[in-house]
């Protein structure tokens, strides 16, 4: 493992903890210091894709949630501190998304999302990132606890970006 890889590493688990922490907060988009909006990302989701089976979930359209989620968080990062010098894609997938019951009235629910980032001229791999993060809600609020996980999963992930594309140049 290269030091980047190592580093991106660390930002995406200090991400996931901070999501867990302070739970679904509302996503606001980011201002500079000037209270202009930040600059423009020079990173666009390129595709998508689930490894988990959609019938076996209780959430409606996973794919298009993850692009969604994926897209507010690129655009939430605050991309005037971190200047890139090229244009980058960004491939997402949900690894693993599964509700197991604890007890008789609670579930915990998992999920797990990979980014990959890439050149958008030429394809170069830069860096594979992963996020997870972990919920816990009553058996009858399973859709809602599968959104949230997979919310903080993609911010966790997203949220090493920026470093990994630094670290890259």
């Amino acid at each position: 493992m290269s030091i980047w890889q190592g580093a991106a590493r660390f930002r995406v688990f200090r991400a996931m903890s901070l999501v867990l922490a302070v739970g679904a907060a509302p996503i606001v988009a980011p201002l500079t210091a000037s209270g202009a909006p930040s600059a423009k990302p020079p990173v666009t989701v390129a595709e998508v894709e689930s490894r988990v089976d959609a019938a076996s979930l209780s959430l409606q359209n996973p794919i298009e949630l993850l692009k969604k989620d994926v897209e507010t968080e690129i655009a939430a990062l605050d991309w005037s501190k971190a200047p890139a010098r090229r244009l980058y894609k960004v491939s997402a997938a949900i690894v693993t998304l599964e509700s197991k019951k604890v007890d008789g009235t609670m579930a915990r629910t998992s999920c797990t999302v990979s980014v990959s980032i890439r050149e958008a001229k030429g394809g170069l791999l830069l860096a594979i990132l992963e996020g997870r993060a972990r919920v816990e809600d009553a058996l009858t609020a399973s859709a809602g606890a599968q959104r949230d996980a997979l919310t903080g999963a993609v911010r966790g992930a997203v949220a090493g970006i920026p470093e990994a594309i630094r670290s890259a140049r």
